[in-house]
């Protein structure tokens, strides 16, 4: 007689009609035991079986699909909107007849929006009225009406409210976590997996939750995403080591990258300044390994563009000169990383202490006290800043 796995909790519609599979018996000690392999199978088909009956739980939804080159197809079927591709059926006949990259589609406008969603929007800007708008959004996760691909979009947009307040109050970060967590569980294949997945990562170091970013970001390198993603997702696995205080193993991992990235790869700026911190951030730097640092960080300059990044490169660079005994020079980078590209908050809370440990050299207990106010008022939860306000010096 043939057995068959059956799939406990699976909805007996279509989606999981014919994905019974024979258990094949698995010779052990020359006697037949089907259950360990019964068992893998049952795991690995329950989670394909999962993800099909969400994309079958709706059939294909209506939208205006403009492309990257301008043109716009209106009225077509969204059959799949993933990380991997986006399939459409033009002419509406049940089948898929185009594919585009995700790279190739400008937006995606679905044509029937739900009206807890449109009252969503009508809160969202207000910051009293923002867990109205939240909890309206997260009716789409129990809406069996739209496809995955719509929903995704649903969550997305709940998740960039969220976040928007946790620039004003960081108990929304919370509420941005809980929402791309779910997103990353319930739309595997989302075109937003990538960029929740990072986002989650810098949050989990934030907390010092280092295994998790770590998790992530090995999945996201694992994950066949693509050159850039993998590249972005090993240098954000050697900043996870630097934040941890890894800097011997991050050093590594920086080195392996640059030689094999090329200056005008994405990512080789990234690398470049992270090979710095290490440099930096190391035993007590010798002569040699400051001037490297500059020059490595000056090779890196004219190809950094964007504004974190830039704060951090100036960051370094005061590091560099106040390691090296010129305080003076090195204030003047850390005011340069504050005042023009002052939008990361660790990055200016960094900047910030090391202008009050310049401060502190040149004999400016005035600046100082500014500094410190600021730093116990606006980023009083970051850890440099902690051991700064503990450090005597302050206090002479």
């Amino acid at each position: 007689m043939r057995r068959t796995t059956r799939i406990v909790g699976a909805p007996a519609d279509r989606a999981t009609a014919g994905l019974a599979r024979p258990c094949v018996p698995v010779a052990r000690n020359g006697a037949w035991d089907g259950a360990p392999r019964r068992r893998a199978a049952t795991a690995v088909v329950f989670t394909v079986v999962a993800f099909l009956a969400s994309a079958a739980a709706a059939p294909p939804e209506r939208a205006t699909v403009v492309l990257a080159s301008g043109e716009r197809l209106a009225e077509v079927l969204v059959v799949e909107e993933s990380w991997e591709r986006v399939r459409l059926d033009t002419d509406r006949d049940g089948r898929a007849d185009r594919q585009y990259g995700p790279g190739d589609v400008k937006s995606i406008r679905y044509a029937k929006e739900p009206s807890y969603v449109l009252e969503a929007r009508l809160h969202k800007d207000v910051i009293a009225n923002a867990p109205k708008a939240i909890s309206l959004y997260e009716q789409a996760y129990d809406d069996r009406s739209l496809s995955p691909w719509h929903k995704q979009h649903i969550y997305h947009e709940a998740a960039a409210v969220a976040t928007r307040w946790a620039a004003v109050d960081p108990k929304w970060r919370e509420t941005a976590r809980r929402i791309r967590r779910r997103l990353v569980t319930d739309i595997p294949r989302s075109r937003y997996r990538v960029s929740a997945e990072f986002w989650l990562a810098d949050d989990a170091v934030r907390r010092g939750a280092a295994a998790e970013a770590t998790a992530r970001l090995r999945r996201v390198a694992d994950g066949g995403f693509g050159g850039v993603v993998r590249d972005r997702a090993l240098v954000g696995l050697a900043d996870v080591q630097v934040s941890a205080g890894e800097i011997a193993a991050a050093d590594r991992s920086y080195a392996a990258l640059l030689g094999r990235l090329k200056p005008d790869d994405p990512l080789w700026a990234a690398a470049q300044l992270g090979r710095a911190e290490c440099a930096l951030r190391g035993p007590a730097p010798d002569r040699d390994r400051l001037v490297r640092a500059r020059r490595t960080l000056y090779d890196a300059l004219p190809r950094v563009t964007a504004d974190a990044e830039r704060a951090r490169l100036y960051r370094l660079l005061g590091d560099a000169d106040r390691l090296a005994g010129r305080p003076a020079e090195a204030l003047l980078h850390y005011l340069r990383a504050v005042l023009l590209y002052g939008g990361d908050d660790r990055e200016t809370a960094r900047a910030l202490c090391g202008a009050v440990r310049c401060d502190l050299a040149l004999k400016r207990p005035d600046r100082v006290r500014r500094h410190v106010a600021r730093l116990k008022r606006e980023f009083a939860d970051q850890p440099g800043v902690k051991a700064l306000l503990a450090d005597p010096a302050l206090n002479r």
